[in-house]
């Protein structure tokens, strides 16, 4: 089953080029944007959080390697997180970096992360 998603600002859909960045971005951003207690991906969350946090995020955008994608990008994880339930609404800013192209990828306050299976 395919994998649909849609990054939603302002009513309109982010033009981007879709890729698997961009699907692990939004997975990260979608528990990140959540208590710590509820970060259900990571095996450690709060040594997961200061982590996140000593290296600067989200000022400094986090870096999203292929091997995070690989990891990230499977159904289980992406079940595991707020986006299972269909679309998650950011309060928080998200800031991420391809290490292969360097993109930045902003998530803003207001965002809608969609993401569906389309049979």
């Amino acid at each position: 089953m395919p994998l649909c998603t849609q990054i939603i600002r302002d009513g309109k859909e982010l033009p981007i080029h879709w890729g698997g960045f961009h699907v692990a971005a939004m997975t990260i951003a979608a528990v990140v944007d959540q208590p710590v207690d509820e970060w259900k991906i990571w095996e450690n969350p709060v040594e997961t959080a200061a982590e996140i946090q000593a290296n600067g995020y989200p000022d400094t955008p986090m870096p999203v390697s292929p091997g995070m994608v690989f990891n990230l990008m499977s159904y289980p994880v992406i079940g595991a997180t707020p986006l299972n339930e269909g679309s998650v609404t950011l309060t928080k800013t998200h800031r991420f970096i391809d290490v292969t192209d360097g993109e930045v990828l902003e998530l803003l306050p207001g965002d809608v992360l969609r993401c569906w299976r389309d049979f």
